[in-house]
């Protein structure tokens, strides 16, 4: 199950069922017996039966306001405090900050191979670019040279 906090699909649905299928040929569904749910937290809770709007609220805000929310409550807590399973625990807040970094990491990386090739097409040497990457990306030597090599690596 996927807590997600806006509407993936746009359809105004509080979960969304995902099934297998195989690459290619969607009419061939594959049963592994897994059910994978991608839950909207901002969906309309009020066309949902009484359990998805406990569900709903628990999530929105922390409310436990029956014996199923107070079921999710205790689940939720004991994840959290298993040193094993609460690895795989993240809440929306943390799971977008990561998000946010790796695209801010991936943006910084795309921003440092664009000007590595365009410093080699104006024919700058390998400590040229280094000290280049260094003084302009607030990389250290390794950083930058390991940046270099992975573009060159790739050229």
């Amino acid at each position: 199950m996927f807590l997600c906090d806006h509407d993936v699909y746009n359809l105004n649905r509080v979960h969304y069922q995902l099934i297998p299928q195989l690459v290619g040929y969607p009419e061939i569904l594959i049963d592994n017996g897994e059910t994978n749910v991608i839950v909207n937290l901002k969906g309309d809770a009020s066309k949902q039966a009484a359990l998805n709007q406990e569900m709903l609220t628990y999530f929105n805000d922390g409310t436990v306001t029956g014996k199923f929310s107070a079921a999710l409550d205790r689940a939720v807590r004991e994840v959290k405090n298993d040193v094993k399973k609460g690895e795989n625990y993240m809440t929306i807040e943390e799971y977008a900050a990561r998000q946010s970094a790796y695209a801010r990491e991936e943006e910084r990386a795309e921003k440092e191979a664009q000007t590595i090739k365009g410093l080699v097409t104006l024919n700058l040497d390998k400590d040229q670019i280094i000290k280049f990457l260094i003084d302009n990306f607030n990389l250290n030597k390794q950083e930058a040279l390991a940046a270099y090599e992975r573009v060159m690596a790739t050229a």
